[in-house]
């Protein structure tokens, strides 16, 4: 499902343009829309820029693809160890990766984030690269889907009050297993009380999130304190939690509600691309958030709480909703490029600005990129109509997995950009202007996803 969230984010992205798709040896070569075949479940059509895309193989392509991009996204259906290798491979071919997956996300130095919360945690990258050995490559991740909802809501409690301890239990939907209705009829009129890894991501990701970066590594915090139960519920789309929460400094209920009101992060204030104008949104109705109402709130990806209320053995209990597939998965990763490049930080260019240490073909592509934005092989004239060998306007190019997995478990729907995110500073403006100055610039050639085979919520 995610994969397929890639696709339609991405298809019409003011900073990005889809050129490429890439995906298992299964789909290679066949067309976006052979490959996917009966199993795009959006409801909106697949994307007419993407119909006709070849596909490439995400291993066996890896110089051609590289060669092409500046960065990319990746949310795979693998065994873990197999996903560090791919990530790695890729982060050394001297490209970024923005990652779904879990296999990295307790790698010391990888940052986890969520812009809108530990923005800051994108300065481990530089320790990251002396280990990798690149100049360009690294790997961020994103957060485990459950998490979006309730750690949005925590996480500006904390600053001010100290939250000890949390329980939370989350409701989650049939997509987070990558399944519709249709393909999962045993979900209709039914409660599964477990999903694989839920709960131990649940418990320990945010206080990754809530860590500090040190020494070269980013030292999880010792608190909060959490305990989870993870439920998959016959729901569409959308993730709900109920949580119960315990401070060091209790605070009113107006405390509480004033400052989810008036929250904000750097997405905010740097107008980004599908960032909410509000992040958290608070519901004083007692029927409400409701996931099927809440979940598409500001393109999905805002955040719905309600219900605030004292309780019995904890401080506070409450509810929110978020929308997994956007604000947990694909548009929450969007949004981290955007915040990377739109906050002016450069973490996406060399900052020795030689070529990177590529394959031949990848290392002479990197060289004609720089001279016109030439795109070689087989990724030319993809993009917006421009035929074959034109130059593609924009001082760079990236690569995006999107969520997809094929049969055997081999590396798919991988997405590749062309990207202002080579490009150096933006100078000293401040947030809006800087913001302004990549707008303009639009991001070209992004490879998609193509299907996703079931599986546990990354």
């Amino acid at each position: 499902m995610v994969g397929q969230r890639f696709a339609l984010l991405l298809s019409d992205h003011p900073w990005f343009t889809v050129t490429a798709l890439a995906a298992s040896a299964n789909s290679a070569g066949k067309s976006y829309e052979e490959a996917i075949g009966s199993r795009w479940a959006m409801k909106a059509p697949i994307p007419e820029n993407l119909k006709k895309m070849e596909v490439f193989d995400a291993e066996r392509d890896i110089d051609k693809i590289t060669a092409a991009v500046d960065f990319v996204f990746c949310a795979v259906n693998m065994k873990k160890d197999e996903i560090k290798a791919l990530e790695e491979k890729y982060a050394k071919h001297e490209c970024p990766v923005i990652s779904n997956n879990s296999a990295h996300r307790f790698t010391p130095d990888v940052p986890m984030i969520i812009p809108e919360i530990n923005a800051d945690h994108a300065e481990i990258i530089t320790a990251q690269r002396k280990r990798l050995g690149t100049r360009r490559g690294f790997i961020a991740v994103k957060s485990n889907c459950s998490l979006q909802s309730y750690v949005p809501a925590l996480y500006p409690l904390d600053e001010k009050f100290g939250v000890e301890r949390c329980l939370v239990c989350t409701y989650q939907a049939i997509s987070g297993a990558g399944k519709t209705f249709e393909r999962w009829p045993e979900m209709i009129d039914n409660v599964i009380p477990y999903i694989g890894g839920e709960e131990e991501k649940s418990e320990k990701e945010p206080l990754k999130i809530w860590g500090k970066v040190e020494n070269g590594e980013i030292v999880p915090a010792d608190s909060p304190k959490f305990t989870a139960q993870c439920i998959r519920v016959p729901v569409s789309d959308g993730h709900l939690a109920a949580v119960f929460v315990d401070f060091k400094k209790k605070p009113s209920k107006e405390e509480i509600i004033d400052i989810w009101n008036s929250y904000s992060g750097e997405p905010q204030k740097l107008g980004l691309p599908h960032a909410p104008k509000q992040f958290l949104h608070y519901y004083t109705e007692d029927d409400m958030p409701q996931t099927k109402l809440c979940r598409d709130l500001e393109g999905g990806m805002a955040v719905s709480v309600g219900r605030l209320r004292e309780d019995t053995q904890y401080d506070y209990k409450f509810v929110c909703v978020s929308h997994n597939t956007l604000r947990g998965a694909a548009g929450g990763a969007a949004e981290a490029v955007a915040y990377v490049r739109g906050a002016g930080t450069d973490a996406f260019s060399d900052p020795h600005q030689k070529r990177p240490a590529r394959g031949a073909e990848a290392s002479a592509a990197y060289d004609r990129s720089h001279s016109g934005r030439t795109v070689p092989g087989d990724l030319r004239g993809k993009s917006s109509g421009n035929p074959p060998g034109t130059a593609v306007p924009g001082p760079g190019s990236g690569i995006c997995t999107g969520s997809v997995s094929a049969p055997r478990g081999i590396a798919a729907g991988v997405s590749v950009l062309h990207s202002v995110l080579r490009g150096g500073g933006i100078g000293e403006k401040g947030a809006a202007g800087k913001a302004a100055d990549v707008r303009h610039k639009r991001i070209h050639g992004i490879v998609v996803p193509v299907f996703q085979i079931a599986g546990a919520d990354a």
